[in-house]
């Protein structure tokens, strides 16, 4: 909360206005610190009208300071019984459990040890598998109950979930572990991402960024993530992950060699990295001046993801050597929260990439046509009133388009005008008040639209007629720009 302490106010005071008349209780999941429950209480005075607030917090010292005259209230672990209860509920639903298989389920349920984390998990993988006690009992063999700490018991169970997951499955589970802890991933993101890298099964009949949904909804499904908002559509729009099931991400991972994680600690050498495929940096690396690329052995890189919540102002000589020459094979560069002054060319000369993010001051380089298997292009500009090159309708496999606001040109008209025939989405962009028509007839198959523009009457009014042309298009936003002139 502490690095958005104002937005956050104003939505707590939101939703306390329209509470005011009204008793309530209010459920906060996982306060983690004395500030952040101080933000929360001074939005919800005291009404004396029976209202209530529940938290729950792992640290004591908040559930004291949080619970005023009143003892907190510490949740044991479940019992056996509960236990069983919680994983025939998750497993079997309103059906009752068969007779044969409910002395194999209890054992299972007592070798969680009371952590409701670690029957959801192993619920989560009974549902997935055929209820015969054959295949019950080769879960209840792997169910390890002589780990001595109850952490490493619970990783053990977690592991267990892991281990039945068909390949592509993991590789995307391996993704949302290197993300920042406690943070919500955005679902279009991950999903772009895991296009870009072609792990996922093809299906004829199926574009890949519905098998990509797919695949999220049955990690869901399998209890391994956690669906934090969903759209109105009820597609997932962001999830999280529990701090346990990271940790066994990033300790699969590692064994895997499918990440190799560069923190502030971490010295940058060819050493274990003949095999590496994938490289994430945290901001603490991004910020060492002693970070060097051009040290390692990094033929074999197909990813470089830089994660953070906030942009990152390096050093010029740091900007560049992130996106060394030696990546000649990079499928996926994710450095949008580093800023670039410039533009940095070099990026054009990856041949290979599939998925590019990254955020700059100055327009996109008709070198950009070089990219000719470019999929996703996301740029977050700083910059006003720039357009993009012609040369961007040169990209045959673009799916997804998102310049930060920039204005797009109109297709050439000596060339083929369904050249983005695949464009998917185009996100933030401006257009000229009479171009909407050339434009609109060469993305005809996007389904999702997001435009900038001036609320003029004639812009409008063209923009509203144009749009009959995009014949698959399920999502429509407009931005109006209403600062004076």
């Amino acid at each position: 909360m502490n690095h958005n302490d104002s937005s956050i106010d104003q939505l707590l005071e939101n939703v306390y206005k329209k509470l005011k008349l009204k008793r309530y209780l209010i459920v906060l999941d996982d306060i983690w610190s004395i500030e952040a429950w101080d933000l929360v209480r001074r939005s919800f005075p005291d009404d004396e009208n029976g209202s209530r607030i529940m938290i729950t917090t792992r640290l004591l010292e908040v559930a004291d300071y949080a619970s005023n005259d009143c003892l907190p209230h510490p949740i044991p672990f479940l019992n056996v019984e509960d236990s069983w209860k919680l994983l025939c509920n998750k497993v079997f639903v309103k059906e009752d459990c068969p007779p044969q298989l409910e002395e194999i389920g209890k054992k299972m349920a007592e070798q969680c040890r009371g952590l409701p984390l670690s029957v959801v998990v192993i619920a989560g993988v009974l549902s997935n598998i055929n209820r015969t006690c054959d295949d019950w009992k080769k879960v209840a063999e792997n169910v390890n109950s002589n780990i001595g700490s109850t952490s490493e018991q619970c990783l053990e169970i977690l592991a267990l979930s892991y281990n039945y997951l068909p390949c592509n499955l993991k590789a995307c589970f391996h993704y949302i572990g290197v993300f920042l802890k406690n943070t919500e991933i955005p679902a279009d993101r991950l999903i772009k991402i895991w296009v870009a890298e072609g792990f996922l099964k093809t299906n004829i009949h199926k574009k890949p960024e519905q098998v990509a949904e797919e695949c999220l909804e049955d990690l869901v499904g399998r209890s391994l993530i956690m669906v934090s908002r969903r759209r109105a559509t009820g597609k997932i729009r962001t999830c999280r992950i529990h701090d346990l099931l990271r940790l066994l991400c990033l300790r699969e991972g590692k064994t895997e060699k499918f990440f190799h994680v560069i923190n502030k600690c971490d010295d940058v050498s060819s050493e274990g990295m003949e095999f590496q495929r994938r490289l994430c940096l945290y901001r603490e690396a991004l910020q060492n001046k002693n970070l060097s690329l051009e040290k390692g052995n990094f033929d074999s890189i197909h990813t470089i993801l830089c994660l953070d919540e906030r942009h990152v102002f390096l050093e010029e000589s740091l900007r560049y050597k992130t996106i060394s020459c030696c990546f000649q094979l990079l499928r996926v560069l994710d450095v949008q929260i580093i800023y670039f002054s410039k533009f940095p060319h070099e990026i054009t000369q990856l041949v290979h990439l599939r998925y590019l993010a990254c955020t700059t001051c100055t327009a996109v380089p008709a070198s950009i046509s070089n990219l000719l298997n470019l999929q996703t292009l996301i740029v977050i500009s700083f910059a006003s009133q720039i357009s993009l090159p012609l040369d961007i309708w040169n990209l045959p496999n673009l799916r997804h388009l998102c310049p930060g606001g920039m204005y797009m040109p109109v297709p050439p008209k000596s060339q083929n005008l369904l050249c983005l025939e695949n464009l998917q989405t185009l996100d933030s962009i401006s257009v000229a008040a009479s171009n909407w028509k050339e434009i609109f007839t060469a993305i005809p198959k996007v389904k999702k639209l997001v435009v900038c523009l001036q609320p003029w009457r004639s812009v409008t009014s063209n923009l509203i007629d144009s749009l009959i042309r995009l014949v698959d298009l399920e999502k429509l936003r407009i931005h109006l720009d209403i600062s004076p002139l």
